[in-house]
Parts: structure tokens; C-alpha cells; sequence
């Protein structure tokens, strides 16, 4: 089996994320996310972009079943995911987070393979198809040359990508991300960013939740505007991020404006224009 074969999903299909009227929270009668609903397609890179406190956090831990969910529906191929028990769930959902710090120094391939748990019985062991998809997804961040090399000895930008690869390796039909680059530094930031919008050509969905409008601009193919519990908008970036929406989005006075990079292309760029510009 050849390595592109390896890292497709374990349940590939064309079918998105649906979710419907999803409604969630903390407190008994307090709704942080307030009943929204959204398609998220296969091969598609989405971004959630937000201000503090707005739900986003709060609608992924609900997503991912970490918090239960009080209203709404979430299916992927006519399987109610939010039914699903974790090791289900674990083949249609991959949860990359901000950072992870493991107790022990364990190597980077055992990192990796443990992304193989969910499909592994109590009993059973790792199979040599287990070490191969690890291998793969090792190779395809490129960092397989540091399989045996002890996790917490890299870098920032390499321990996420190693969590990426652990991801991948569960072979789950979408990637969901709580602001998985926002530790890294700035060139960190974008290679990450564009190896995770690498894996949506393998068949992934990938959500990922950030705080700022460039990453958007740079990887995302749908942006979701969240506001107060509630999706506002969710279009292409140019659609859903002009002056006006991030002005009021951020209560700032922004600017977004198109530049010609080299190569000919155009980019977007989030100006803020407070009184120090």
C-alpha cells in the first residue's frame, strides 16, 4: 500500500459535518453557543474567527463531546456522531490543541502511534499496518527523521507538527483545532499552517478555531464569523472578512485591503487603524 493510501480516512466519503441548531453551555439556563448550524465539506479548509468569549472554544468541546450538548444534531453520512462513544467518535473527529506537554519523554514515533488507539480492541496489540500509517504521517510533516528522538527535546513548531501527525494517524474524516499556532512565532505559524492545508488534499475536512484574520486570509477556503454564541456569516475570506465585518466584529476601526505579492498574486491584508497608525 503506497503512503497516500495510508493517510486517507478511515471513512472516506464526499459527505460533510452537518451541523444542525447546536446548543451548549456551562451554567444550568445560561446557552453559550445558541443553536447554530453549519456544513462542514470534506477537502475544505474552515476557520472560526471570533473575539473572546464569543463560543468558540465552547462550540468545539461540544463538536468533539467533551460537553454535552443540550439542543441540536451533528451527522457525518447519516451516523449521529453525538451519540457516538470517544473511540467512535475518534474515526470521524481528530482534536488538535494549543499545545501538548506529556508527562513522560516519550519518542516521536510513540506520539504518533498513539494516535492509533481508537482502533485498537483492549486486547489487541499494534500491527505492522499501525507502525506503517505512523511512519506515513511522520513523513508527511516531515519529521520521520526524528521518530526516536525524545518528544519534549523539539521545538515548538515541531511538537505541533508531531500532534498534526498524531491527528492524521487516527485517520479521521475531519481535523478540529482550537488554535493550534498560536504559541509558535511568526515563521512557525505558517509552515504549520501550511501543512495542515496540505492534509485537505488527502480528503480531510479541517477546522480550525484562530484569533487572527491572516491566518484566515493565508489557508482558509471558509471563514465563519462567530459572534455572542451565534454564527453571523460563513463564506470565502474575502466575502466574510471586509473593513466593515472585522470593524464590528473586534468593535476597532479595520481596514482590510488587497496588495500585489510577487508572483502576481493578490493578498489580503487586516489593517487596524487605531489613533497610533
Amino acid at each position: 500500500m503506497n503512503r497516500n493510501e495510508l493517510l486517507k480516512p478511515l471513512l472516506p466519503s464526499t459527505a460533510p459535518l452537518v451541523i444542525t441548531q447546536l446548543v451548549s453551555g456551562y451554567e444550568k439556563d445560561i446557552d453559550i453557543v445558541k443553536g447554530v448550524s453549519l456544513e462542514l465539506q470534506p477537502r475544505t479548509f474552515s476557520c472560526i474567527l471570533g473575539a473572546n468569549g464569543c463560543g468558540k472554544t465552547t462550540f468545539l468541546k461540544t463538536l468533539l463531546g467533551i460537553l454535552p450538548a443540550r439542543r441540536g444534531k451533528v451527522h457525518c453520512n447519516n451516523t449521529d456522531i453525538l451519540s457516538l462513544n470517544e473511540s467512535q467518535r475518534a474515526k470521524y473527529l481528530a482534536y488538535i490543541p494549543q499545545a501538548h506537554r506529556p508527562p513522560f519523554p516519550f519518542t516521536v514515533s510513540d506520539v504518533v502511534r498513539m494516535g492509533r488507539t481508537p482502533h485498537l480492541s483492549t486486547l489487541s496489540r499494534e500491527t505492522v499496518q499501525d507502525r506503517e500509517i505512523s511512519e506515513a504521517c511522520l513523513d508527511q510533516v516531515g519529521l520521520l527523521k526524528l521518530a526516536q528522538v525524545p518528544y519534549t527535546l523539539l521545538s515548538g513548531g515541531q511538537q505541533q507538527l508531531v500532534i498534526i501527525a498524531r491527528a492524521l494517524a487516527q485517520q479521521a474524516s475531519f481535523l478540529i483545532m482550537d488554535e493550534p499556532i498560536s504559541s509558535l512565532d511568526y515563521g512557525n505559524q505558517y509552515r504549520v499552517l501550511d501543512e495542515i492545508a496540505k492534509l485537505c488534499e488527502l480528503g480531510l475536512g479541517v477546522l480550525m478555531v484562530t484569533h487572527d484574520p491572516a491566518h484566515c486570509f493565508h489557508a482558509a477556503d471558509q471563514v465563519i464569523i462567530m459572534e455572542d454564541g451565534f454564527f453571523i456569516s460563513a463564506a470565502s475570506p474575502q466575502e466574510a472578512m471586509t473593513s466593515q465585518s472585522l470593524s464590528a466584529l473586534y468593535h476597532l476601526p479595520v481596514s482590510v485591503q488587497r496588495i500585489k505579492v510577487p508572483e502576481n498574486r493578490i493578498q489580503s491584508v487586516c489593517i487596524p487603524l487605531t489613533r497610533y497608525s
